[in-house]
């Protein structure tokens, strides 16, 4: 059975600037996104304990860690792994929401890696291949770092430095008001833009994201990420939800919390690559919600045009 929710916010947020009240509202706002920004930050260190590998050689570079391998390429030896552009799964990934053909990160993608069939303590002390991982970036390859380059220096025999970068598994997103620099208003309607499943396993309660719609908080998310170039921090299809504000292990109060309309919302995510048409249980039945209600903001040079974003679709179980 589908159930709608059609209730609409009718006070648009202003951020004129045009006297004095106004002005202080929307200092306040800058305010309180750029302590949201920090208390991000600390989240995100917090959750190292369980994104970053135990190996000491491994640094981190903007959540992500980082390191070097060496190998020697011998002429008709393989490399013993197989790559992909992760600029081009990226893009995929995105679909329409991409801004342009050069969105996305400049760095090859470890698709698998040759192991013996048995992997003894020996193989992963002296392989250089048993510091690399499926999944795992490339981010240059000796002295090259764009994704062609890369190849070619891949295809040369001798000493090859690959500069290598693992994503964090865990990470946070924020579902938070945008501010208008201009500080001039228009009123448009956002929702938090995705559609989702639910997904429950013996171990997981999780939410999938099934689509992220191009107009939405979570886009807006997404821009801003894509404006720095972390790449590594844009939600994409796939990807699962695993709190809602550090509600976790209840569907319920998940939803619940992403229903606060007035309340930021901090998403910690799983990346889940290779987890895609799962066998874990989904929900039968779709469940039309407007994802913590639309609400009327303000959100003009925010690259948002004028259009009002649609409601998201929410699997639950039968019954």
């Amino acid at each position: 059975a589908k159930k709608e929710n059609e209730e609409e916010a009718s006070t648009p947020l202003t951020a004129r600037g045009d006297n004095g009240e106004d002005l202080e509202q929307k200092q306040a706002w800058v305010s309180d996104v750029q302590t949201g920004q920090q208390d991000w930050k600390t989240a995100m260190f917090a959750l190292r304990t369980i994104n970053k590998s135990k190996s000491t050689s491994h640094f981190m570079q903007d959540e992500c860690e980082a390191w070097e391998v060496s190998l020697r390429k011998v002429k008709g030896q393989k490399l013993g792994f197989a790559i992909t552009s992760a600029k081009s799964d990226y893009q995929e990934a995105r679909g329409k929401n991409i801004s342009d053909s050069n969105e996305g990160p400049e760095l090859l993608r470890v698709k698998e890696v040759s192991q013996p069939e048995k992997s003894t303590e020996a193989w992963a002390e002296t392989s250089p291949l048993a510091k690399i991982s499926k999944y795992d970036r490339v981010a240059a390859v000796n002295d090259k770092t764009t994704i062609e380059a890369m190849r070619e220096e891949l295809k040369q025999e001798g000493e090859i430095t690959l500069k290598m970068i693992r994503y964090p598994e865990h990470f946070y997103a924020d579902l938070i008001l945008p501010t208008s620099e201009q500080g001039e208003s228009m009123e448009t309607t956002l929702s938090i833009g995705f559609s989702y499943e639910r997904v429950s396993s013996s171990s997981r309660c999780e939410f999938e994201i099934t689509k992220v719609n191009p107009i939405g908080l979570l886009e807006l998310w997404n821009k801003r990420e894509v404006q720095q170039g972390l790449y590594h921090f844009v939600v994409t299809p796939g990807m699962r939800i695993e709190a809602v504000n550090e509600v976790e292990g209840d569907f319920e109060r998940m939803e619940e919390e992403l229903q606060k309309a007035t309340a930021p919302r901090r998403l910690r995510l799983r990346r889940a690559e290779g987890e895609l048409n799962g066998s874990s249980s989904r929900g039968s039945s779709k469940l039309s919600h407007l994802g913590g209600k639309l609400m009327a903001m303000t959100a003009k040079g925010l690259g948002l045009g004028g259009s009002k974003d649609g409601v998201a679709m929410a699997s639950s179980p039968s019954g």
